[in-house]
């Protein structure tokens, strides 16, 4: 699978330009920005670059074929334990997994949730969370997909292996 890696980044007043991480997406995948900015309320130094340490960000995700659109949720705060992964009831028998990310033990689920207040949506949800000991964060994502393609999460999954993190 061909990937296209994404730089993604915060501008801050205070702190700079500080980075999230460098996130690979399957060429078919492109990235939009999400409807509020990127924060930073904590950032660490390492090498002349400037990392979270501590913000959140929002993006879209859209495949150019299909259509698709995912929102991903990016947490980041410091630490040097993994962050919990959220769990929801599970409507399917999609327990917590484990897999490498960037270099690091990540915990992933596949769920699902409703969402919206009347009618409720059934979405589709991806949730992985891995700490990051070379800076001393822990990293939380939350993918969210709303057209029942379960695939999508699972091909943008697989694209996560090559996430860099520091």
């Amino acid at each position: 699978m061909e990937l296209t890696r994404h730089p993604l980044a915060a501008t801050n007043l205070l702190f700079g330009v500080s980075n999230f991480f460098v996130l690979p997406l399957p060429s078919a995948w492109e990235l939009v920005r999400g409807p509020f900015e990127p924060e930073v309320d904590r950032q660490t130094r390492r090498e002349e670059i400037s990392w979270v340490q501590e913000g959140h960000a929002m993006y879209l995700l859209v495949h150019r074929a299909y259509r698709a659109t995912v929102e991903l949720r990016i947490a980041i705060r410091p630490r040097t334990a993994a962050p919990r992964t959220p769990m929801r009831p599970l409507d399917r028998d999609m327990a917590p997994r484990q897999m490498p990310i960037g270099g690091h033990g990540a915990t992933y689920q596949l769920s699902e949730q409703l969402r919206g207040w009347w009618p409720r949506k059934r979405v589709n949800t991806l949730s992985l969370a891995f700490p990051c000991d070379v800076l001393g964060r822990g990293i939380a994502l939350e993918l969210l997909e709303e057209e029942g393609q379960e695939a999508h999460l699972r091909e943008i999954l697989q694209a996560l292996s090559q996430l860099q993190c520091h």
